[in-house]
């Protein structure tokens, strides 16, 4: 079998050093906007988007470019803050827990209305909180509802929420998920939600309103004039422009055409490297994100139903080559279910190493061989040959599955590239009709919802779970750190979770992604943090003459 894995080092490491200078030019963030400037009413702000929302429908789209759309749209009961333990007051004005802690009272604002000048009141809540849990409805996040057994109208302005377990994490399973208002959505038959037109003409409480929705072009969001935050948002509109290719997004970005652009880790890198020869005055906010990629195999593919395979794919991969060279180091290797900026995450975990030997030893402990001499691997006359499929509008990804196929080529396994459009992609994903698949996930904030919509027994068949998880050790674990009273608490159980999880390699884990945000000098009040890009959007100002 010849030898590949030297010439995948060399060709890495050629692109390591022709990027070293832009990696000693780009140590330290960007500065963040000046906070105590006055904000100027009025201005445009354009935002770049890879892909168009399959619709804007709470609780009814999977995509991150809806939810992003969907945050300056609608609100929660309550806002998570930067250290994701602690909520602040939005739809919810105060809360107060019984002695029991199984009952939560939340007080709602008094000034709250729909975009359509309907007042928002407890029914509302309430309506949510059932369309939120409903099956039928098929919400990704319905399991942190799960414990949250009721929501009850006290009166026009009060909610109290049942529990049936105590646990660190109540506050965060009852606040979660957009409010929809229920007098225009009572009569949508829930096994329709997500297709309803609804979902082209939202009406929401957030600080902007839908004005129009260009398919395929842009969608054109303004100030929602019954926002109970006035005097915000400061801005008059928000333009989500739709532009494919993130070279274009970025070229726009540099010529001033757009705003603000999610960045892949080459163009936040030469960003920098301009901004500090004086080249551009676009700024670069960098943060630990939630983002994290990986390879998932369909274990009902005879040829994933192993574990030892499973394992052999992952150890035959340099993840720390791939970072480096094409993530500049704005990625961290990591491995399982949480996020590793999460308390859960086991930082002490040592992630699967590179050895491409080992793998060829695992392999072929299953019988696999290189029986005719061809390069590739085969077991009982089939060739270990498979299909990775991906989505094509993920720059990142597209370039990273590059060396992987060559990682796997240099141990004998032949994998083809499949890339989609994202929905498309999407669809084989939840389907099942794919082999393996490369992805990535926006890391959740409840660990114990985490593991109840990903890697649970009772998720398993569902759009989440598409590697059919299930393991009771792992469902028992996530009820003891569910009712744990402290995250300290909770900790060992969520550790033994990791461990079990990644013991299976049901994904290759491949990196956890920075949050790369590009951003026209012109615009004040954004910075990004962990919880992403769209964080205090009402806030948002721009200081120079619209566009």
């Amino acid at each position: 079998m010849p030898n590949h894995v030297g010439s995948i080092a060399r060709r890495l490491m050629l692109l390591l050093v022709c990027t070293a200078s832009v990696l000693c030019a780009c140590t330290c963030d960007a500065p963040t906007p000046d906070a105590a400037a006055t904000p100027e009413r009025g201005g445009t702000l354009i935002v770049a988007l890879a892909q168009e929302p399959e619709s804007l429908m709470p609780y009814g789209t999977t995509s991150a470019a809806a939810e992003d759309v969907k945050s300056f749209l609608f609100n929660m009961l309550a806002t998570t803050n930067a250290d994701f333990g602690s909520f602040s007051p939005e739809v919810a004005r105060a809360w107060e827990w019984s002695p029991d802690r199984k009952q939560l009272l939340m007080h709602l604002r008094e000034d709250v209305v729909w975009s359509d000048g309907v007042p928002l009141g407890a029914e509302d809540v309430a309506f949510s909180y059932e369309v939120a849990r409903d099956s039928l409805v098929g919400w990704s996040t319905r399991a942190w509802k799960r414990h949250v057994t009721a929501c009850e109208v006290v009166d026009r302005h009060t909610v109290r929420f049942q529990f049936d377990t105590v646990s660190f994490d109540q506050f965060r399973f009852a606040k979660e998920g957009w409010l929809v208002p229920k007098h225009l959505l009572a009569t949508v038959p829930r096994a329709e939600w997500r297709k309803h037109a609804f979902g082209r003409a939202p009406v929401g409480c957030g600080p902007f309103v839908l004005e129009r929705w260009e398919a395929g072009q842009r969608i054109v969001l303004v100030r929602n004039e019954h926002y109970f935050g006035h005097p915000k948002p400061w801005l008059d509109r928000v333009v989500f422009e739709i532009v494919p290719e993130a070279s274009t997004r970025v070229e726009r970005l540099r010529a001033g055409s757009v705003d603000l652009v999610a960045l892949e880790p080459r163009q936040a890198a030469d960003l920098r490297r301009d901004a500090s020869q004086g080249k551009t005055q676009v700024r670069v906010l960098n943060v630990r994100g939630r983002g994290c990629d990986f390879i998932g195999y369909n274990p009902a593919d005879p040829l994933f139903r192993s574990r030892v395979v499973r394992e052999a794919l992952t150890r035959a991969i340099d993840r720390r080559a791939i970072i480096d060279a094409l993530c500049f180091g704005f990625a961290d290797i990591f491995e399982g279910p949480f996020a590793p900026m999460l308390w859960a995450y086991d930082a002490s975990h040592s992630p699967t190493p590179y050895d491409p030997e080992g793998a060829k030893r695992l392999l072929a402990s299953e019988g696999w061989q290189d029986s005719d001499g061809d390069g590739w691997l085969d077991r009982d006359g089939h060739a270990f040959e498979f299909t990775l499929t991906t989505n094509a509008d993920n720059a990142l990804r597209m370039q990273a599955i590059v060396p992987v196929q060559a990682y796997w080529k240099a141990i004998g396994v032949k994998a083809e590239i499949q890339a989609l459009e994202m929905q498309t992609a999407l669809g084989l994903r939840t389907e099942r009709r794919y082999q393996a698949y490369f992805g990535g996930w926006n890391a959740g904030l409840s660990p114990s919802g985490t593991i109840e919509s990903l890697w649970s027994c009772t998720s398993r068949g569902g759009r989440s779970n598409f590697v059919d998880f299930c393991d009771p050790a792992v469902d028992s674990l996530n009820v003891l750190m569910a009712a744990a009273v402290s995250p300290d608490a909770a900790a060992p159980f969520a550790h033994r979770i990791q461990a079990l999880i990644v013991a299976e390699h049901p994904y290759t884990w491949l990196y956890n992604e920075h949050t790369l945000v590009g951003i026209a000098a012109r615009v004040q009040g954004v910075a990004a943090d962990p919880r992403g890009a769209y964080v205090d959007m009402d806030n948002w100002s721009v200081q120079e003459t619209p566009h």
